[in-house]
């Protein structure tokens, strides 16, 4: 029959989103539930990178959507300002500094600390991954800055006022989405957009 190339037509679309590891800790959840309505259109890869691959990837259109805590940008990349974050100091007031790589996003904000608060870290241990931040904070070794809305239950918490207040930023290619790639950046963008930038 006839039906075949019919079929073939409506074929699924590639729809890639890659995420910073912390936007993949924070945000992903939440895209992933926006995105879940539109699986049966869409063959849905995710992938983490740093911010400026991300961007690379999306300038390129090899990425239709990524979703960054750094300010980056291209030309041939458009950039939407979406949630803030709250970066807290948790953990054990004397312990070890778990601290993240230099050029890291909370490591910025560590340094930021760490010099306005004239902090010289007796101990400190190098560690690659939020996530391995938060398993010894759980257990209550240590202490860091990380995300508010990634502190473990019961680890106490020292706000540290709006300079460590940070944005996320959604990107996507400056050109060649297709109309439905398109649309569902909008979705996604729209369900991630701050409360307090609505009118």
């Amino acid at each position: 029959g006839h039906s075949h190339a019919i079929h073939a037509s409506a074929k699924r679309e590639r729809f890639s989103i890659a995420c910073s590891h912390t936007t993949s800790q924070v945000l992903l959840p939440e895209i992933m539930g926006i995105a879940e309505s539109e699986l049966g259109a869409v063959d849905l890869t995710v992938g983490t990178a740093n911010s400026e691959d991300i961007l690379d990837k999306v300038a390129m259109n090899h990425v239709q959507l990524g979703v960054v805590e750094k300010a980056v940008t291209s030309a041939a990349a458009s950039r939407t300002p979406i949630r803030r974050d709250s970066l807290v100091l948790a953990g054990d007031p004397h312990g070890v500094w778990l601290l993240r790589e230099q050029g890291s996003g909370v490591r910025y904000y560590t340094n930021l600390f760490l010099a306005s608060s004239h902090t010289v870290p007796q101990r400190q241990i190098l560690m690659s991954s939020n996530s391995a931040i938060i398993s010894c904070l759980a257990a209550g070794f240590g202490q860091s800055i990380i995300s508010s809305r990634l502190v473990p239950d019961g680890v106490p918490v020292r706000d540290l006022g709006p300079d460590f207040v940070r944005r996320f930023y959604a990107l996507t290619p400056a050109s060649g989405l297709s109309p439905m790639q398109s649309a569902l950046c909008d979705e996604i963008i729209a369900g991630l957009s701050d409360s307090s930038d609505r009118e």
